[in-house]
């Protein structure tokens, strides 16, 4: 049996969430680490660091911004949501940079060039999969599903005579 992440036609995989939502919930996770780091200095910036990586296995596989937007993250093969083992190999990279800035000078420089590098493969990743598999979701053979952030409306279907 192959892979439901490695599936070429990935038919088992249910319906990924919308990339907008996808990303407006990272980047309130990023606002909830940054917060941390600055309210809680230096234990805060350890607190955002894990938070950044662990959170997507919180209870129902959903981190704060993902709650807030209607996400989750879950398995590829069992729907269940994501494990924190799971969400610690999805967001390792991620959580990698926001660690970066917090090293004077050069880690900026790191963080702005690999971060540049990694956030246009994650986001061509998110909007040209069928499914939105970025890179961390198929290290983790996890999926984003949840509603559509923005939908535009129905027209009603003609009704037959």
């Amino acid at each position: 049996m192959t892979d439901p992440a490695h599936d070429p036609e990935r038919k088992n995989l249910p319906d990924a969430a919308d990339p907008v939502a996808r990303i407006a919930a990272k980047v309130l996770d990023l606002l909830v680490a940054a917060m941390l780091a600055n309210i809680l200095p230096p234990v805060g910036m350890a607190l955002g660091f894990l938070y950044l990586l662990a959170g997507d296995g919180l209870e129902g596989g959903r981190s704060l911004g993902k709650r807030l937007v209607s996400l989750r993250v879950v398995d590829t093969e069992t729907t269940l949501p994501a494990t924190v083992r799971q969400s610690v190999l999805r967001n390792g990279h991620l959580a990698m940079l926001y660690g970066l800035v917090f090293i004077p000078i050069l880690g900026y420089i790191l963080a702005f060039v690999l971060g540049v590098f990694i956030m246009a493969v994650e986001l061509h990743a998110i909007f040209r999969d069928p499914n939105g598999l970025r890179m961390g979701d198929m290290f983790a053979e996890t999926i984003v599903v949840g509603h559509s952030w923005a939908k535009l409306p129905q027209e009603p279907e003609p009704e037959s005579a």
